[in-house]
């Protein structure tokens, strides 16, 4: 899923998507740290009881590609919402 979010001058855009393989906190930690280093995201949250995360960034330093990109180096796998 994605949404726009205007955050002052900049399109700030919300990408949320499934993680598979997370099993305790050191994994949330793991994807975190492998999202919050992409360049313009601003954001991170997942959550291990549904899968789920949430990424606020602006889109004109990312795609989504690049999140799971460094979602699968981190070891896990990533999926789109359906």
């Amino acid at each position: 899923k994605r949404w726009s979010i205007l955050h002052g001058a900049t399109m700030m855009i919300k990408h949320e998507f499934l993680v598979d393989g997370m099993s305790c906190p050191h994994c949330i930690q793991s994807v975190t740290k492998a999202l919050m280093g992409v360049e313009g995201v601003s954001h991170v949250a997942v959550d291990l009881g549904t899968k789920n995360a949430s990424v606020e960034m602006d889109e004109r330093f990312a795609t989504e590609d690049t999140l799971f990109r460094v979602v699968k180096e981190a070891g896990f796998t990533p999926q789109k919402k359906s």
